[in-house]
């Protein structure tokens, strides 16, 4: 019985998920009702692959530079505890806002350089009520997840 119990604890560890808190970087004009853009990311990098080096060091650089960015209004990062999965969360004022940062310099330098590390990866974007900002992660992961295609847009523009 004990046996089970280590094996099931252990099991539960390997899947446990930790996440940042998320920073708000500017607050938008206090209105509830205001739709925001959120942006939800899903990356899985190969097995024991050198290039992971290359992707989790752009990751941090986009993390530690992101402030830079116009009409962004926060951001979170998930990642397994032991593995090779992370999520990110952005929440943009507009569309526009989110397109310009995709198409930045460092953004497109950072996919570059990281692109070969990754196994699989999926992109999302909702719009959203300020009230509801920001989106949980359970829910997160589950939107990604469900998805059949790499990239689901959940609003008609």
């Amino acid at each position: 019985m004990l046996n089970k119990l280590m094996i099931l604890t252990m099991l539960s560890i390997f899947n446990c998920r930790i996440a940042t808190p998320f920073l708000i970087v500017k607050e938008p004009i206090k209105e509830p009702e205001k739709i925001l853009i959120v942006s939800i990311t899903y990356a899985k990098t190969e097995e024991k692959s050198e290039k992971n080096k290359s992707f989790w060091k752009n990751v941090n650089s986009i993390k530690d530079n992101i402030k830079e960015n116009s009409g962004l209004i926060g951001i979170s990062i998930s990642k397994k505890i032991f593995g090779n999965e992370a999520w990110t969360m952005t929440v943009w004022e507009t569309e526009e806002d989110l397109e310009n940062f995709i198409v930045s310099k460092r953004h497109s330098q950072a996919i570059d350089e990281s692109e070969e590390a990754l196994a699989t990866s999926k992109f999302a974007r909702l719009k959203m009520k300020h009230k509801d900002i920001p989106l949980p992660w359970d829910e997160a992961v589950k939107i990604l997840a469900e998805q059949k295609s790499r990239f689901k847009t959940y609003y008609e523009d």
